[in-house]
This record gives structure tokens, sequence and C-alpha cells, in this order.
């Protein structure tokens, strides 16, 4: 199939949300339609809604492939949509912006909803899956489970100070390093993370769960009592990865062995986080095509 003939399956849609006109993009399947959509959204850094490198036009096409029809949005002050935003917090998660794009999808008689966040984009799905009556699918590609802030032109140190010790498990991991002053940077990497979350009010000083917001938590914890097919999608060394797994020792994980299967954890090799190579790039379209492969076979998008 030709560039060509593949665009003529995309339209661009405007709606209005949050106060501001929004633009996204809707593309169709190319052949016989499922009568399901994805909602495709990026990380909240400022990235327009065809994401790094194109990769989420890339995933649209292959999901048309397979029946579905594709939106994929820019927040309010990203892209071609209307505002101005000089920060996101992952603890308020744009969910207005989101309901926009479903209005439109509405509009034309298409209501079985898939999900589909990367990072701040993931905790936009997690935060708003309640409100879709007609979900049928949800898939959070490295979403952060801490509540912080991403601010234009520069990481704030909140949210970096995991990277520091990078592909390390955040507890286990400490004891693994061989040099003594690599053990130290990784404790005090790990503790300035805890001192944050009891100064903004996350959590409580000395729980386990001081790794996990309150916000992922019952999101999550109504996912896997509904039912809905949920991935969680990371790469080993992603900065989102070590807080997931050090919160697995609490709460979270007590929310995860009660979903049982509704909620699956795929873990590849190196990073996803903002698909900043071509390697993570390749591996979220394979991993994202098998998963959506799946729910189309199971009847779960019908």
């Amino acid at each position: 199939m030709t560039m060509e003939k593949l665009a003529a399956h995309e339209e661009p849609v405007y709606f209005h949300a949050h106060g501001e006109d929004l633009f996204g993009v809707l593309t169709h399947p190319s052949g016989e339609a499922l009568g399901t959509a994805i909602v495709l959204l990026s990380g909240g850094a400022f990235v327009p809604s065809f994401n790094r490198n194109r990769t989420w036009v890339k995933l649209a096409r292959k999901a048309a492939s397979l029946g579905y029809h594709s939106l994929r949005i820019d927040y309010r002050g990203v892209g071609e949509s209307s505002g101005s935003v000089e920060d996101f917090v992952l603890g308020e998660p744009f969910v207005e912006d989101l309901s926009g794009g479903l209005a439109v999808l509405g509009d034309r008689g298409i209501d079985n909803i898939v999900l589909i966040g990367s990072c701040f984009g993931a905790r936009v799905c997690l935060a708003a899956a309640a409100q879709v009556e007609q979900l049928v699918g949800l898939a959070l590609v490295s979403s952060p489970v801490i509540d912080k802030r991403i601010e234009r032109g520069a990481e704030a140190p909140f949210g970096i100070v995991l990277q520091r010790v990078r592909g390390v498990h955040p507890v286990r991991g400490l004891l693994r390093f061989d040099r003594p002053h690599r053990q130290r940077q990784a404790r005090h990497a790990l503790g300035a993370l805890a001192r944050a979350c009891v100064r903004r009010g996350i959590v409580a000083r000395g729980s386990s769960d001081e790794w996990v917001s309150t916000s992922f938590l019952s999101s999550l914890e109504h996912l896997g009592k509904k039912r809905v097919p949920t991935l969680l999608a990371y790469g080993a060394e992603d900065g989102p990865f070590q807080s997931f797994e050090a919160a697995r020792a609490g709460r979270l994980g007590k929310v995860l062995e009660r979903a049982e299967s509704a909620i699956r954890i795929e873990v590849v090799p190196g990073q996803l986080h903002a698909f900043t190579s071509l390697a993570a790039q390749d591996t979220m379209q394979v991993l994202l095509v098998k998963w959506l492969s799946e729910l189309a076979s199971t009847g779960a998008s019908a």
C-alpha cells in the first residue's frame, strides 16, 4: 500500500476543550472496520500528536490494517492546538482534552475505545478510564507512578532523580555496585526522591507506598475490578520503572494481584521512556501491535 493511499484514510479534526481549540488526526481502517477507535496520547513534554520520529503516525497506520480507527491529539498549547502551557503536572492530567477527542469519535458513531498513552499521556488515559463507558483496552507505556511536574525547557530535579541510577533496582540494586562511590550516589539519589515525595504531600513518610501516588493506585484498582484488559509496558532502564518496582512491595502489589490476568506487565530491555532511540520506537511498535491484535482476535474490541 502506498503512502498516498494511506494518507487518503486520514483526516484532520478540530474540537473545543478546556476553552481551547484542539487539533487531532483521525486515521480510518484500511479494510473492514472493527467499530473500535484507539486514542493515542503523547508524553507531556510538549510533544505533538505525531510523537517522536512519527511513532504515533506509524502505529495508527499499522492499527488501521487491523481494522481500528485511531485518533491522535495535540494537547492544549501543543502542536496545532491553541493555548499556552508552561508545565505539565502528572497529578493534574488533561482529562478534558481527551474527553473532547472522545466526543469527536462519538459523533461518528464510534463508542468502543482503546486508550494508549506514554508518560504524561499514560496518566491522562489512566485518569480518564473510569469515565469511558465502553473502554475495551488500555495500554500505558512508561507511565510514571509518582506525581511530578514537567517544566518547559528543563527537567525538574524531582523528575530525573531516578534517572541518575538508571537500570538499578532502587532497593536490591544498591547492593550490586562494586564501587563505594556508586553506592553513595544511588543512596543519595533515592533518598532525595523519597524526601521530595514527603515534602510534596504525595505520600506518608516511612511507607513502601512512598513510590506511588494515590491517584495512580485508585485508577489502576478500578481497571482491575472492571476487568479491563490493561497493558503496563516499561523498559528495564526506565526511571519510572524503578519507582514502579519499588511500589510493588506495598499497595500496588496487592492491586496487581487482585487484578490477576486483567493487568499485564511487559518489561523489555533498555529504555522505552520518551522513545528516544530507534530501538525503543521499534520495540514499542511491535509490543503494541501484538497487543492490539490480541484484543481484536479475542473479540474484546467488538
